[in-house]
Formats: structure tokens, sequence, C-alpha cells
């Protein structure tokens, strides 16, 4: 019985000793470097240039019922 137990522990050791290494290895144990927005949106306007309005669409017909 308490070789079945050693045994279990020592795979358990073995699995999660790889995982940890792995994990390492990957870098997956270090912080993230997202940046705090897209860099492709803007939220800014340019400087020196108006910001036009948006060109609504026309509107949408609704079908009637037979």
């Amino acid at each position: 019985m308490l070789r079945v137990v050693l045994y279990v522990a020592l795979l358990a050791g073995l699995f999660a000793g790889a995982v940890l290494w792995t994990g390492n290895a990957i870098g997956a144990w270090e912080p993230p470097t997202v940046p705090l927005h897209a860099p492709t949106l803007s939220t800014e306007t340019p400087k020196g240039k108006k910001q036009q309005p948006k060109k609504h669409h026309a509107p949408v017909k609704k079908h009637k019922k037979h």
C-alpha cells in the first residue's frame, strides 16, 4: 500500500514538475505586455483637421404586409 502511495506521489510530482518546467520555458509565468489600447485605434483627432460629420444612408423602406 505504501508503495502505491509513493508511486502516485512520484507521478504527480513528475507531472507537476513537467508542467512548471515547460511553462517556464515558454514564458507562461511572465506578465503579458499588452498595450493599453490598440495602436491603430486613435481616440484623438489629428491636429489641423476638423472632424467631418458622418454621412447617413437613405432610410430603409419597409415591406408592405400582404
